[in-house]
């Protein structure tokens, strides 16, 4: 009978303390902010987000590169070459290395962004080769 009445008051007892700290997590408002073009944006179509570890949040979009810093967003001018630009354009992996450069892929090859410097580089596989890979870009991994 002792034992039994025992775990009953540690059971009640468990069971106010979770509907007592339960209550202050329900009062918690999460708040949401819808960022777009007007925001600074290059795409309202984003195919990529990333948060790098100094905690900016990247952007990939169809029309190119943002970084957003919890304030506001800066589009990220890509490289202009003669070919392959519109192409370039559409930003579709992100990833970062251990040397502060972000790894962009894209439409048309991968990008090296040099967050130090804020220079890019740009691989693209070998065209000619009808058996090698392709230069679209869908992921990426360091």
């Amino acid at each position: 009978m002792i034992i039994i009445t025992y775990k009953r008051i540690i059971s009640f007892l468990l069971i106010v303390f979770l509907i007592v700290a339960s209550k202050d997590s329900y009062g918690q408002e999460i708040k949401f902010s819808r960022l777009n073009i007007e925001d600074g944006l290059p795409s309202n179509m984003i195919n990529v987000v990333f948060q790098s570890q100094k905690g900016f949040i990247w952007f990939g979009t169809r029309e190119g590169l943002a970084r957003f810093d919890g304030h506001r967003i800066v589009q990220i001018s890509l490289p202009e070459e003669e070919f392959g630009l519109v192409a370039r354009k559409k930003i579709t992996a992100i990833c970062e290395d251990d040397e502060n450069n972000l790894w962009i892929g894209t439409g048309y090859g991968v990008l090296c962004f040099n967050l130090v410097t804020e220079t890019f580089s740009h691989y693209l596989f070998d065209e000619e080769n009808k058996l090698g890979l392709s230069n679209l870009i869908y992921s990426l991994t360091v």
